[in-house]
C-alpha cells in the first residue's frame, strides 16, 4: 500500500470478505488468471525489497519488473527490443543482473520463494 487511501479500501474490502466468500465463478475466474500468468512468464515479486540487501548491490525487483515486462511481450520482437533499451538505461551497469555471483541471499528472505539467481540469469542472457 502506497497510500492512506489505499489503507482504508483494503479495510473495507477485508471487512467484507472471510473464508469461503468466493463463488464458484469466482474461483474459476482466478484459476484461469493464475494459469495466464504462469503461462505468460509471470514472475510473483511483490516488490517487498528484502532482497535489496544484495552484498552486489543488484537492483532485483527492477529486474524482475523488466523480466515480467519482457516476457509478456514473447510474441512481439519490437516492443521486446524497446525494453532492452529501457533496462539498459534504467538499470546502472552496477546494479545488472550480471553482476550476480549466485550467493542465494537474496533467496533465503523472499517471502514469495522465487528462483531469483535463476531469473536473474535469465535477465542476463536476455537484457545484456
Amino acid at each position: 500500500m502506497n497510500s492512506m487511501q489505499q489503507v482504508k479500501e483494503n479495510i473495507e474490502s477485508a471487512k467484507k470478505s472471510g473464508a469461503n466468500t468466493l463463488n464458484s465463478k469466482g474461483l474459476e475466474l482466478i484459476s484461469r488468471a493464475s494459469e495466464l500468468y504462469l503461462k505468460r512468464g509471470y514472475i510473483g515479486c511483490t516488490q517487498c525489497r528484502y532482497c535489496s540487501h544484495c552484498p552486489q548491490g543488484i537492483d532485483i525487483p527492477i529486474i524482475l519488473a523488466f523480466l515480467n515486462k519482457y516476457s509478456t511481450k514473447r510474441r512481439k520482437p519490437k516492443i521486446q527490443s524497446k525494453i532492452k533499451g529501457e533496462y539498459a538505461k534504467a538499470v546502472p551497469p552496477a546494479k545488472r543482473a550480471s553482476n550476480c555471483i549466485h550467493c542465494g541471499q537474496c533467496e533465503a528472505v523472499c517471502p514469495q520463494h522465487l528462483p531469483v539467481r535463476k531469473l536473474l540469469s535469465e535477465a542476463r542472457a536476455n537484457f545484456e
